[in-house]
């Protein structure tokens, strides 16, 4: 039986040979309760042949455990030295109890181990072992992120969480090893903000304006990014300063939300009470530039002076004499005497409502008479004497309503401006006689003078020469009396009387040539 050297003495490896090869078992062990047995014959061999053994047909026991024996099954024919040296590996079979692989043993480290999100880690394997050498590290940080293959890999953990990162080590014969280190992330404690509303109000009386302002909203971390207001009306805003009006009664709840860069939101909420105004009813204020006088009696009324804590919506005048207004200020007649309680009612837009009123007392008309003013021109003249009469200056406190003129030759007249003629010579006391609507009259006289008409010579009374002519020698004409005239101052005579008649001598202009010496007298 050959017998080889082990690395320990006392894991001796023996190899037997039995007497017949086929029942001859080679055995290694390093503990006589777990033998390692090889069934297969030994022939004899030189120690040169075990070193050039062909593995795959040489039987191997090898053990550093006595509770791990390792049996190789595998025969081993003899062969000489020689041929040791050229041996295939495959037909050697070698015995070594220190010859099996040992795992690696991974060891992990990592700094830090716990801190905040975003958290930088760097990973040390530096300690990791092997009996020979650790060919392959793998990393596995647990959050999702590509595996390392580094020796000492940096990694950051974006998001909070508990991480078991896992380094595996493998040597060159497969063998692996892992540890597990646990890296624990929290989240970046930031802090929210703190809203905080001010109102210029929170009570009253709709419409309700109210100013709103967000200025002392705060955050520790200085990063407020928005302010969003819902005032409960329908309405909202994102101004940090704002205002809104509450159209109705109620109470609403405004709630003011601010947030920050992260997201972190802080809220706060305000009551504002809005309650229906309390109308107040208008009150009517009359006034009339006159409050009596004779029908028919024309009255200014004024209502404008009426007030409302709104404003006024309707007026609404009675003036009791079945007539009616919806005016502020309107003016009415009254026709009839009487006593007129004159009422004005004003409204608002809720329909309250407010009367006022102001008495009108009209009475009877008192009439007064008219009076009769009388001119005439001329006064005084010859027959016939042709007089134009004026009573267009007559009054009346309301109007005169006819005229009656009574010339005392028989004859009368009813228009205001009559012309009347008188034929013969006398003394006429002419009356007017004017009366108005209610009958009442006056009447005034005037006196006319009318003279006989004289004859040519008979005008010369001795205050005119002899040889004087007069113009109404010629005929005299009220329309008209250019031909007496003329015939007058070309009569020859060189004293010419432009004696006065009952009219004026209505003459048109002439042209007279070669007059000298001559005395005309009008």
């Amino acid at each position: 039986m050959d017998e080889e050297e082990g690395n320990n003495d006392e894991d001796p490896v023996t190899a037997e040979s039995p007497k017949d090869e086929e029942e001859t078992p080679v055995t290694s062990s390093n503990n006589e309760e777990d033998p390692v047995t090889d069934e297969t014959p030994l022939e004899a061999e030189s120690p040169k042949d075990e070193e050039n053994t062909n593995e795959e047909e040489t039987p191997v026991t090898s053990s550093n455990n006595d509770e791990d024996p390792v049996t190789d099954e595998t025969p081993i024919e003899a062969e000489s030295p020689e041929e040791d040296d050229n041996a295939n590996e495959e037909e050697t079979p070698v015995t070594s109890g220190n010859t099996e692989n040992q795992a690696p043993k991974a060891l992990v480290k990592a700094n830090p181990t716990e801190g905040k999100a975003p958290l930088k880690v760097t990973f040390n394997s530096d300690n990791s072992s092997d009996d020979i050498a650790i060919t392959r590290r793998n990393w596995n940080f647990a959050d999702g992120s590509d595996s390392s293959k580094e020796k000492n890999p940096i990694h950051t953990f974006e998001k909070a969480g508990e991480y078991k990162v896992t380094l595996t080590v493998t040597d060159e014969q497969g063998s692996s090893d892992s540890e597990t280190i646990t890296i624990k992330v929290l989240a970046d404690e930031k802090n929210a903000p703190v809203a905080k509303i001010k109102a210029s109000k929170t009570s009253g009386t709709a419409p309700l304006k109210v100013d709103f302002s967000a200025a002392e909203s705060t955050d520790k971390d200085d990063d407020i990014d928005s302010f969003v207001w819902n005032f409960d009306n329908g309405k909202t805003s994102t101004s940090e300063s704002t205002s809104t009006t509450f159209d109705k009664a109620g109470t609403y709840e405004v709630a003011l939300t601010v947030k920050d860069k992260a997201g972190l939101t802080g809220k706060a909420t305000l009551k504002i009470t809005v309650e229906e105004e309390e109308n107040e009813a208008p009150k009517a204020s009359v006034s009339a530039d006159k409050t009596s006088g004779e029908a028919p009696l024309e009255v200014q009324f004024k209502g404008s002076n009426s007030s409302d804590d709104k404003e006024i919506d309707s007026y609404s005048w009675d003036f009791k004499d079945g007539s009616k207004s919806s005016s502020s200020n309107p003016k009415h007649t009254f026709t009839k005497a009487g006593t007129y309680q004159v009422s004005l009612t004003v409204k608002d837009k809720e329909e309250l409502a407010d009367t006022g009123t102001i008495t009108i007392t009209v009475r009877e008309k008192q009439n007064e008479a008219p009076t009769a003013r009388v001119s005439a021109t001329p006064t005084t003249g010859e027959a016939p004497l042709e007089v134009q009469f004026k009573g267009s200056n007559s009054s009346d406190d309301d109007e005169i309503d006819s005229y009656v003129w009574d010339f005392k030759d028989e004859s009368s007249a009813t228009s205001t401006n009559p012309s009347h003629t008188f034929d013969s010579a006398g003394t006429y006391k002419v009356t007017l006689t004017v009366k108005d609507s209610d009958g009442a009259t006056d009447t005034e006289t005037v006196t006319i003078e009318v003279s006989e008409k004289s004859s040519g010579g008979s005008n010369n009374n001795g205050n005119y020469p002899s040889h004087a002519v007069f113009a109404s020698d010629f005929g005299f004409n009220s329309s008209d009396a250019t031909d007496a005239v003329y015939s007058a101052l070309t009569s020859g005579s060189s004293y010419v009387v432009i004696d006065k008649q009952s009219k004026d001598w209505i003459v048109r202009p002439l042209k007279l040539f070669r007059l000298s010496n001559m005395t005309i007298v009008f």
